[in-house]
């Protein structure tokens, strides 16, 4: 009987997870921003990752920090920073990680290193305190 509760505990803990997604892919897509997922079981357990593919308009120099979404699904960063020496990309990487409430070390840029178009990587670590919910919460603020 233990066996069996704790089966349809896992199963429905499963099923509010893969709904997470859903609207993790949902929230993205709405701003045709790409989301790539390494596995489609990814969410089963702590420790799992989801990585998620950014592209970026860099424009640094700016008086203030924002970012705003495109039409076209890109984000332009507004970053106070001049583009010496990485300067800029490491304010980018900072601002994302503050708003998406992940470490620096998850935000890597993969494209465009010094040009102002950008593709950037977020990779969501799901644990215990940080599960999808708290992730979706984040990309939404950020979105509006």
């Amino acid at each position: 009987m233990i066996m069996k509760e704790n089966g349809e505990k896992n199963l429905k803990e499963l099923n509010k997870l893969n709904e997470m997604l859903n609207k993790f892919k949902m929230a993205f897509a709405k701003n045709a921003i790409t989301i790539k997922i390494d596995n489609d079981n990814f969410i089963k357990s702590a420790g799992s990752e989801l990585n998620v593919s950014l592209h970026v308009q860099a424009k640094p120099s700016s008086k203030e920090q924002k970012i705003i979404v495109l039409p076209e699904g890109e984000l332009k960063i507004y970053v106070r920073a001049q583009p010496i020496e990485g300067r800029a990309n490491q304010e980018i990487i900072d601002l994302l990680s503050e708003k998406l409430g992940v470490a620096k070390s998850l935000v890597a840029v993969v494209k465009g290193n010094k040009n102002k178009f950008k593709q950037l990587i977020v990779k969501f670590v799901f644990s215990k305190q940080k599960m999808a919910q708290y992730y979706l919460q984040r990309i939404e603020n950020l979105l509006k």
